[in-house]
């Protein structure tokens, strides 16, 4: 089903300690995934892919306004062990 992986380096929002006096900051991470669907808003990846019944858990929708980098890896199927001895 899924065709590529991607590894999305983002920056995520990190809330201040209001006690503390913090100053909002940022928090760059990294998420790596099954590459679900990429438009011209976002990203998202799925962690888990069940094959058999098609269900997923672990999906990750990131907003391209937050993304740093996005590294795409091409999934190719298994191939088939052929016969390599001549009749």
């Amino acid at each position: 089903m899924f065709k590529q992986i991607a590894i999305v380096e983002w920056e995520d929002a990190v809330m201040r300690d209001m006690e503390a006096d913090d100053k909002p900051r940022t928090a760059i991470q990294t998420t790596i995934g099954f590459l679900l669907d990429e438009n011209n808003d976002h990203v998202s990846l799925v962690n888990e892919y069940n094959e058999k019944d098609g269900s997923m858990r672990g999906v990750t929708t990131v907003p391209f306004g937050m993304i740093r980098t996005i590294k795409k890896i091409s999934i190719r199927k298994k191939r088939e062990k052929s016969d390599s001895k001549a009749q």
